[in-house]
């Protein structure tokens, strides 16, 4: 998997808002919490990431047992591919 070209993760004023960039559509702003978008930030800058590299960021950022943590990675895949963050 990739990151979508065009995403940015901004702060503004506290807040993490992930705009999504896109050829097709028009932009798209994200309110999102901050476990979003430490995730996000860990894996969007790189070549491509698997489904276990986000479990393994989940587990290093909260602690979480493997299985718990992979269920939150599935998860968050989902909204990230709902919501063209991920590359087709």
């Amino acid at each position: 998997m990739k990151i979508s070209s065009g995403i940015s993760i901004q702060n503004l004023r506290g807040k993490y808002v992930v705009v999504v960039m896109s050829s097709i559509k028009s932009p798209v702003a994200l309110e999102v919490n901050d476990s979003f978008a430490i995730l996000l930030e860990k894996v969007k800058d790189r070549d491509s990431f698997t489904l276990d590299d986000v479990k393994d960021a989940i587990v290093q950022e909260y602690g979480l047992e493997e299985e718990e943590a992979m269920k939150e990675a599935e998860k968050t895949i989902s909204v990230w591919r709902e919501n063209g963050i991920l590359a087709d």
